[in-house]
């Protein structure tokens, strides 16, 4: 299995944005510039502790905020069939090498 972190990016106005990472440390360097970055008044920015999440930051006054969180892949998942194991025949979807068209 392996760790991947999520930066979670949750804002009132938008799309809730979900960009992996592969290293704890970049992911929360990326979600705390980002959250600097989307902060409009120094004094809504607060970083605190939350369950859960390796790192937390509101940047508005309305609560939005940029989350890290930790998560484990499964290498094999039961009633899953990997993607290269699957054909076209199988599928409504035509496979152009890895790409589906």
């Amino acid at each position: 299995m392996s760790e991947i972190y999520i930066v979670i990016v949750e804002d009132r106005h938008t799309d809730v944005k979900v960009i992996p990472f592969e290293n704890k440390d970049h992911a929360i360097g990326v979600a705390r510039s980002l959250a600097k970055q989307y902060c409009k008044f120094e004094t809504d920015y607060e970083e605190s502790d939350i369950k859960g999440c390796l790192f937390n930051a509101v940047y508005s006054c309305e609560g939005d905020c940029v989350s890290v969180v930790a998560r484990k892949l499964e290498e094999k998942i039961e009633g899953v069939t990997p993607l290269e194991n699957i054909s076209s025949a199988d599928t409504k979807w035509k496979f152009v090498g890895d790409k589906v068209k």
